[in-house]
């Protein structure tokens, strides 16, 4: 759900209005940024995937998935319209904390992916998505990853 603030402690459900209404699943962590550099908020929302398929695309990175996978959505017009298949956001992750930040001094804003579960048994390594100009995201560091840097 998204909430705007109506001033004095008072809040409005803006979620539908937004274009966020069919969001939802399995996410620990929700994000504002601007990863494309328009100056807009956008906002990345993470997916807590099934172990068995975070550790799939962990190890095959050639698995590619429409589903299970966090979802980025641009700020376009007062609206969030979803980007998340056209910046490469398609793998599955155990997501338990997003955090938004310029981590190579670039300009642009990276995503690092906390992963892991609730459970003692579930160690996964963390992610850092590495944001190529506005335009997509790359697994940057995990030891699996093809294009480690």
């Amino acid at each position: 759900m998204l909430f705007r603030s109506n001033g004095e402690g008072d809040y409005s459900d803006v979620t539908k209005e937004a274009g966020l209404k069919q969001v939802g699943g399995n996410s620990y962590s929700a994000v504002f940024l601007d990863f494309n550099g328009d100056k807009k908020p956008d906002l990345f929302v993470s997916e807590w995937a099934p172990y068995e398929l975070a550790i799939e695309c962990l190890i095959r990175p050639e698995v590619t998935l429409s589903e299970g996978t966090p979802r980025l959505f641009r700020k376009v017009n007062g609206r969030f319209e979803e980007v998340t298949a056209e910046v490469g956001l398609n793998h599955a992750y155990g997501t338990m904390r997003a955090v938004a930040a310029d981590l190579d001094h670039d300009g642009w804003t990276d995503i690092t992916l906390e992963n892991g579960g609730p459970e003692e048994w579930r160690l996964e390594p963390s992610v850092l998505l590495h944001n190529e100009k506005g335009k997509r995201f790359i697994e940057w560091t995990h030891p699996l990853s093809r294009d480690y840097r």
